[in-house]
């Protein structure tokens, strides 16, 4: 069952990253509407898959999705 919901979740976090190229890491945390928990589940999901990547830019975390 929890596979599941991380993977729904993950599902969530895509299509907005998917939407928008980049994102703050925290704008991305905002946007998604999910449980801190849920959403560390759900990246960490992304990021072992390989799917996206984090950099800094002006001092701030962003998420992309690696193409």
């Amino acid at each position: 069952m929890m596979k599941i919901t991380i993977g729904e979740n993950a599902g969530i976090i895509w299509r907005l990253l998917d939407q928008e190229t980049e994102m703050p890491y925290s704008d991305l945390l905002k946007k998604s509407r999910l449980e801190e928990k849920d959403f560390y589940m759900a990246v960490g999901w992304l990021c072992r898959e390989n799917k996206i990547y984090f950099f800094h830019k002006e001092g701030e975390l962003f998420v992309c999705i690696v193409e």
